[in-house]
């Protein structure tokens, strides 16, 4: 009989998911889960990609629902809001 594998990305939804539910130390839990998470990986940027995007899908479901999709927000560049453009913009951040 085949022992049944653990996915590391579904887990890690599933951990932060949780955290958020429990209402303790959110920002503190999810800050630990993410480093740790980081460090057991190859630090690459496919890597990092992955593991943000699977701690935000958990906050999403344990918010209550997964109703922000991550792609439409780093499309819209939340990741990078100082980043500079073609066109001068008023931005809070300083170049």
């Amino acid at each position: 009989m085949k022992n049944p594998t653990i996915n590391p990305d579904e887990m890690l939804k599933s951990m932060a998911a949780e955290a958020v539910k429990q209402h303790k130390q959110i920002r503190t839990t999810i800050r630990d889960l993410t480093l740790e998470a980081l460090q057991i990986r190859e630090l690459r940027l496919k890597q990092i990609n992955s593991v943000v995007r699977k701690v935000t899908e958990g906050v999403n479901v344990g918010v209550g629902g997964g109703k922000i999709k991550p792609s439409l927000t780093r499309s819209r560049g939340w990741m990078r809001p100082c980043s500079r453009s073609s066109k001068p913009t008023r931005s809070r951040c300083r170049n």
